[in-house]
């Protein structure tokens, strides 16, 4: 199956929406991660991810008792919860993010720019993971886009409605201008297979923040559409994972491309690259 969205040119945006990209790797559980504090990985990335910190988390084992006989019931158990140690290392700005449990490694960014940064970033920490912990394969490897939309920082007042920025299929009923002024919340998910394999879940939601005013004194609630897609393989071998990347990000911003509409692409000051 060839890719669902039209090809486009690649562009940067001077209004860049992407608040978060999140590049992970899932895989086989690896024991030696949970039970010893990661020295050699840290060391080997130190000097560009310099803070450490470790959050810890539970997750209850579940067992099932079945009977002697076939007259009663089986009983599900509840057995004391496992911790599960989230390491987590930031750069100095902490712009950058990197976190290793023990089935899952993921560098995340909330100061995207352009591809062909961010990919040998990637590539640098994938290997130094690769080489510490000797992963079998990937059970699965995503990039995630979560892409905010301001109104007040494309320079549109409140009388633009949402169904003008973006297409039908994702703004829901912001499509009809006349239900607008009576929509408190909205979340749409659609799953959709985006050929090779892979898979596209994509959820649009409305979200709130404060737009700080000019006098500094008043905060006002301002509404931002949000978009996040979730791009992703299943099962895949070490040494396929750069060819799946690239896959992935040029579903992507043909993606991003299909969901918003003209209006909204020009005022985010698009470039050739």
């Amino acid at each position: 199956m060839t890719i669902p969205f039209p090809e486009v040119d690649r562009v940067i945006y001077k209004n860049n929406p992407i608040v978060e990209l999140i590049c992970e790797f899932r895989f086989p559980r690896i024991l030696s991660i949970n039970e010893k504090a990661p020295v050699e990985f840290q060391e080997k990335i130190r000097s560009s991810y310099p803070i450490y910190k470790v959050a810890i988390g539970h997750q209850g084992q579940v067992t099932i008792e079945m009977p002697a006989n076939s007259v009663d019931a089986p009983t599900t158990r509840l057995s004391q919860s496992e911790k599960i140690k989230n390491y987590q290392f930031y750069s100095a700005d902490r712009n950058w993010r990197i976190n290793l449990t023990s089935t899952s490694f993921s560098v995340s960014t909330q100061k995207y720019e352009r591809w062909e940064e961010f990919l040998p970033k990637i590539d640098e920490l994938l290997k130094v993971f690769e080489d510490t912990y000797k992963p079998a394969f990937y059970e699965r490897i995503g990039l995630k886009y979560v892409d905010a939309f301001q109104k007040s920082k494309l320079n549109f007042d409140n009388t633009v409605n949402w169904g003008e920025l973006i297409e039908p299929q994702a703004v829901g009923y912001f499509a009809e201008h006349k239900l607008t002024p009576f929509i408190k919340n909205y979340v749409s998910t659609v799953e959709i297979d985006i050929g090779d394999g892979a898979l596209a879940q994509i959820q649009t939601f409305l979200a709130e923040t404060n737009n700080v005013k000019k006098d500094k004194s008043v905060r006002q609630p301002e509404t931002v559409f949000i978009i996040a897609s979730d791009l992703f393989y299943f099962r895949k071998e070490l040494e396929d994972t750069k060819t799946a990347l690239e896959y992935l990000h040029s579903v992507a911003y043909r993606l991003l491309r299909s969901i918003i509409t003209k209006k909204l692409h020009d005022a985010m000051r698009p470039e050739e690259i």
